[in-house]
């Protein structure tokens, strides 16, 4: 149970008009590509327009909280430095077959 109180308003959160904006925009492209009614097709562009201007505003509201997360388990392949990425030519030098030399 979350009992943390945010200064945000639930429904001014980035998640809820993300996805109203999404369902706009996804509404305004079937409309637009639908062949059965002119009135319909008309309206589309507008209804993408509002979806896409709405999704930029969207985007610069701040995140719903998150519930905090369980600490990140100890050792096992997560823990410790990262393993080295071996080198590209080998450190050793590459043998040189006589045969291929032509002087």
């Amino acid at each position: 149970m979350n009992t943390r109180k945010t200064s945000i308003p639930r429904w001014l959160r980035r998640a809820p008009w993300e996805l109203g904006t999404s369902i706009l925009i996804g509404a305004g492209l079937v409309m637009l590509m639908q062949p059965w009614s002119l009135e319909v097709y008309s309206y589309g562009f507008t209804v993408l327009l509002a979806g896409v201007v709405g999704y930029s505003i969207a985007g610069k509201l701040k995140p719903t909280p998150e519930a905090p997360s369980a600490p990140p388990p100890q050792g096992g392949a997560t823990s410790g430095p990262a393993k080295p990425v071996p080198r590209w030519p080998a450190k050793e030098p590459a043998v040189l077959r006589p045969e291929l030399d032509h002087e």
